[in-house]
This record gives structure tokens, C-alpha cells and sequence, in this order.
């Protein structure tokens, strides 16, 4: 026998032999919906996405469909691919409501994950307020399980923070993260969870310390769970290392900026081998490390790794996603640096038409590309128009409260320009106030 037809028997093989291995697992009683389970468990999507694709047709009631459906959407969240999960999650609820009781905590679980897939897609409005709905349904029903309530009530918490409701959000997520302890105790994936919620919570919040140590806690329990080089863990140190960019910034701590450089760089190591270089969150976390070497005057190597994390995030998110617009503020960052002012402010106006679309234009979100094009202006010796974008960046991060570090970045930006103005007396008081927020951050 040749080799070509041995080959040839192997593709006609193969396929049959995959749904004969289908055949016996259900056979055994494993079903697709739990194989599915597993395989997202275990951090294969690729398989759980066949395995929820077989649950949905092999679905012998709606409900049953629903269940799948629900399970598909999880694998497109951590694909990135936001908009199906969005699909998938209302479909799930559309045949919940149509089956269950108005009050069902089912129900109220598919308000939650819908909301979130509509965090992810950066609709942040109506995510908190599906969020909401479903906490609210939830939390009403005596049928409900704590730890629904615990997830959902840490998602919620979460949103709260994207819309600046930062009270509410902190009361939630304390509360969330005690809840989970309770329920799952202390080494558990889902405790870790919530502590990564609280921390990222913590740094929109602009509570910095904080944030920082919900990081560590996070991250040592995920790696505790799933290992060192587990995607959860690698996620948590990606977004961990952004703090770090923003407070070595802030603080100008050259030993904090090179530990966040040493984390980037395991970071996107890991992510490289455990789903690959073309990956959106491996891409982000380039961006992430671009921002790092931005920092430490490597503008070569911010360029190559900026660049190549907004060609493949573009890729898989879309060009009008928030992480998009990350991506071509750190390349932004990255071609100033450089000396190329002209791509600079083009990927940073681009930047900012994403923030305005996803986030609104009066969102604190907005007020980074804000900065850029001020700084970029002022470089060009724009004096007016630098003013204009900065006033306009602290108009946004004056939501965040008087103390917030992002003021300190426009502020730091803006008293050049009024100097150069001739506005000595603000200033003055602008870099008083700078001063003042650097000084709180030590602390």
C-alpha cells in the first residue's frame, strides 16, 4: 500500500473514528454538555466549542438547548468574540423566559452573563443594567444558590466600576469576596475570581495599593488552582502589570517599572505557549509590555511589540472594540517617542473616536487619548489646541474624584502649556495639585 493511499484511508478514517470515540463517551453516560464543561475546565475552547456545538443539536427540549447555548457563549466570551456570546446569551434568555417562571434564578443567570458579554463588547450601560436585573432576580429568589448570587453580585461590582459608581461597586465586590470564601473557601478559582474583579475595580477607582494587593492575592490563588502558567493566572498578571505601568508613571519608581517589565514579559511567554502568539489576550498583553519598554526609553522595541499587538488584536476584535483603541494608544505612546508626531496623533484620534463610540463622550475612559492628543499638540507647539484637549481630559477624570491619579497625568501635561500661556497662577496650582496626588500615592 502507498503512502498516498494510506493517507487517503486516514482522511476517510479519521471523521468516522472521532464520532465512533462521540458515540462510545455518550454511550457511557458522559454527555456532550459535560464534556463541554471539562474541556472549558481545562482551558481547551477548541474542544469545548465542538462538544457545546454536538449539546445544542442533541438538545431534546429547549431548555436543554438553553443550557448549551449558555455553555457556547462562555467559549466565545474567552475567545473575544463578544458579539456572538452577546447572540448566544440572548437567545439563552429568550428560551428561559419563554420556559420558566419570571422570578426563576435561571433566569436572573442569564441576565448576568449577558450582561458581562456586553462588558466585554464595551457596552457598558446596558451591561450594568442587565447586570442588575439579574442580580435583582437573583437575589429575590428563595431558590437561588449563594454562589450565583456570589458571581453575579462580582460581576455587578465590576460594572459599577466602568460607570464610575465606585461606592456601590466596592460595597459589592467586599461583599462578593466574602461571600465566595465562604462558599468556596480560600484556594478556589472562583475566589480568585472575585478578587481579580476587586482589584481591577480597585484601580479604575484609582486605589492603587489596593488594587495592587487583590492582585497578588488573585494571582497566587489562581496559580495555587491552575498552576503558574494557567491562563487565568497569566490573565491576572496582565492586568496586574498595567497598574504597575500606571503607578511607575505616576511615581516615576524605576524598580517598579522594572518588575512590571519582568512580569510582562513571563506574561506574554506564557500566554505565547498556552494559546499561542495570535491570540487576543496575547496581543494584549504585547501592548501591555509596549507601554512597559515606552517607559523605559526602549522606543524600538515599543514600536515592534505595539505594532504587532494592534494588527492582531484588529485581527480578532474588530476595529472598533476598546481593546483596539488600547492597542493604538500604546503604539500612539510608543511612534511620539520616536519622534513620529504625525502617526502618533492619527493612531491616538483613532484611539479616541473608539473610546467616544464604545464609553460615550463625557466617559472618564476618554480622557487617555484626551492626554495624547494634548501632549501631542503641545509638542507641536499647538499651544491652544493642547489646551483644549487637556481641559477637556480633566473635564472627564474630574468624574473620577480629586484625588484620582489620572488627573495627575493631565495636570502634568496641562501646567507646561498654561505656563507657556501665561497663566502663572494656574499653573501653579495645577502642579500643586499634581504634587498633592503623587504625595497620596505613596502613601
Amino acid at each position: 500500500m502507498t503512502f498516498e493511499n494510506l493517507l487517503t484511508y486516514a482522511v476517510i478514517a479519521a471523521p468516522l473514528l472521532y464520532l465512533l470515540w462521540i458515540a462510545i463517551r455518550i454511550w457511557r453516560g458522559v454527555s456532550p454538555l459535560q464534556e463541554c464543561q471539562a474541556a472549558r475546565a481545562r482551558g481547551d475552547m477548541p474542544a469545548a466549542q465542538r462538544w457545546a456545538e454536538l449539546a445544542i443539536q442533541s438538545a431534546r427540549n429547549e431548555l436543554e438547548e438553553a443550557a448549551a447555548r449558555e455553555e457556547l457563549g462562555g467559549v466565545y466570551r474567552f475567545n473575544g468574540a463578544a458579539r456572538e456570546a452577546i447572540q448566544c446569551y440572548r437567545r439563552v434568555l429568550e428560551l428561559r423566559q419563554k420556559n420558566l417562571p419570571a422570578d426563576s434564578p435561571d433566569i436572573g443567570t442569564s441576565f448576568g452573563n449577558l450582561g458581562q458579554a456586553l462588558l466585554a463588547a464595551s457596552e457598558v450601560q446596558e451591561g450594568e443594567a442587565s447586570l442588575r436585573r439579574g442580580w435583582e432576580i437573583i437575589q429575590a429568589s428563595p431558590e437561588s444558590e449563594e454562589q450565583v448570587l456570589a458571581h453575579v453580585m462580582t460581576a455587578l461590582g465590576q460594572a459599577c466600576a466602568y460607570v464610575g459608581k465606585f461606592e456601590e461597586s466596592a460595597q459589592l465586590l467586599n461583599k462578593a469576596v466574602s461571600l465566595t470564601q465562604k462558599i468556596f473557601g480560600d484556594d478556589h478559582a472562583r475566589t480568585a475570581e472575585a478578587l481579580q474583579m476587586q482589584a481591577i475595580a480597585a484601580a479604575i477607582a484609582g486605589q492603587f495599593r489596593q488594587a495592587d494587593l487583590s492582585y497578588l492575592k488573585s494571582e497566587t490563588c489562581f496559580a495555587r488552582v491552575n498552576g503558574h502558567r494557567h491562563v487565568t493566572t497569566l490573565v491576572t498578571r496582565q492586568v496586574h502589570t498595567q497598574l504597575l505601568v500606571a503607578w511607575a508613571r505616576l511615581t516615576g519608581d524605576a524598580d517598579l517599572l522594572a518588575t512590571a517589565n519582568e512580569m510582562a514579559e513571563t506574561m506574554v511567554s506564557g500566554l505565547t505557549a498556552e494559546i499561542g502568539s495570535k491570540h487576543y489576550i496575547t496581543a494584549m498583553g504585547l501592548a501591555t509590555w509596549s507601554r512597559v519598554r515606552c517607559l523605559m526609553q526602549d522606543v524600538d522595541e515599543a514600536q515592534k511589540l505595539g505594532e504587532e499587538a494592534l494588527q492582531i488584536v484588529e485581527s480578532e476584535l474588530g476595529p472598533h472594540h476598546a481593546g483596539v483603541g488600547y492597542c493604538h494608544i500604546a503604539l500612539a505612546r510608543a511612534l511620539a517617542a520616536a519622534g513620529s508626531l504625525t502617526d502618533a496623533i492619527r493612531h491616538a484620534l483613532t484611539a479616541h473616536s473608539i473610546a467616544e463610540r464604545c464609553f460615550g463622550t463625557d466617559h472618564f475612559e476618554t480622557g487617555d487619548s484626551l492626554e495624547l492628543l494634548g501632549q501631542l499638540a503641545s509638542r507641536q507647539n499647538n499651544l491652544r489646541e493642547a489646551e483644549k484637549y487637556l481641559r477637556r481630559s480633566l473635564a472627564v477624570r474630574d468624574a473620577l474624584g480629586p484625588n484620582h491619579p489620572l488627573r495627575a497625568f493631565t495636570l502634568r501635561e496641562l501646567t507646561p502649556v498654561l505656563q507657556a500661556l501665561g497663566h502663572e497662577d494656574e499653573a501653579k496650582y495645577c502642579r500643586a495639585v499634581e504634587a498633592e496626588i503623587i504625595e497620596s500615592a505613596h502613601r
